[in-house]
């Protein structure tokens, strides 16, 4: 009723209505243990990039959102089986478009291997040929690693936390992950101050796909349809941005 009336209310004065879904509820799978993304904070909530950006979306949506804990690689079961609506930042690779549908893309997160300063490794199969690489299990990391340097002695972990970890401690020779995850949680912390980002950036959308988006059931458009507006809303209000710099001292590069 009071989204009726608010909307008789928008009409009356002339005002344009983005045309949102008949929706009360919208489940969102976000991951527990990924800060600055996505984490539980102290007191036992959803909380970091995501989960704000998901709360601004479902704002401008008129409807409440509800957190599901998910991992990654779990992402296309948890929308076909409709444990969750929608997973956010996610990269939009061929792989992935054939499990699920997205928005249109709003950021590109780069991928850079990370190295202790210092390091003469080279970013190449021969100089990764026995080398211990890190990477987060089921990503596009991984599957890139493993196709590019088949040499390479690879080691997959459930999150990134473990995986910078064992790269401190020097279990690991170097690890590859999107650039902006490597500045905010590692090395711009106490952890990765005597680390570096080494080698070229990695983008091809062969591999790592057209930027980031936000994943929905295959054949919802109507969902993909609204996120993509609230999207453009909160980009063109400010709200985006004072999201980003909550958790970000740099900007995000646009797609």
């Amino acid at each position: 009723m009071r989204r009726r009336y608010l909307l008789l209310l928008l009409l009356a004065a002339g005002r344009s209505v983005p045309a949102f879904a008949d929706r009360r509820e919208l489940r969102v799978g976000l991951e527990t243990a990924s800060p600055p993304f996505a984490y539980i904070d102290n007191a036992g909530e959803f909380a970091g990039f995501n989960a704000d950006l998901s709360r601004a979306l479902c704002s401008r949506m008129d409807v409440t959102c509800t957190f599901v804990p998910s991992r990654i690689p779990d992402f296309a079961q948890k929308l076909q089986s409709r444990a969750v609506d929608f997973v956010p930042t996610l990269s939009i690779t061929e792989a992935r478009k054939k499990v699920a549908d997205f928005t249109k893309p709003f950021y590109v997160a780069p991928n850079r291997f990370v190295v202790r300063r210092g390091s003469t490794l080279e970013i190449s199969p021969s100089g990764l040929a026995g080398k211990k690489v890190g990477v987060r299990r089921g990503t596009v990391q991984d599957r890139f690693v493993s196709a590019m340097y088949p040499a390479a002695k690879i080691q997959r972990y459930a999150d990134l936390s473990e995986l910078y970890i064992d790269l401190a401690l020097g279990r690991l020779d170097t690890v590859l992950t999107e650039e902006v995850a490597s500045r905010v949680q590692f090395l711009d912390v106490e952890l990765g101050r005597d680390f570096t980002l080494t080698g070229p950036r990695f983008a091809d959308p062969a591999w790592f796909g057209d930027g980031i988006g936000i994943a929905v059931r295959k054949g919802d458009d109507a969902l993909r349809n609204d996120l993509d507006a609230a999207l453009q809303q909160i980009r063109s209000d400010g709200t985006f941005d004072a999201i980003r710099r909550r958790y970000f001292s740099f900007q995000l590069e646009q797609s």
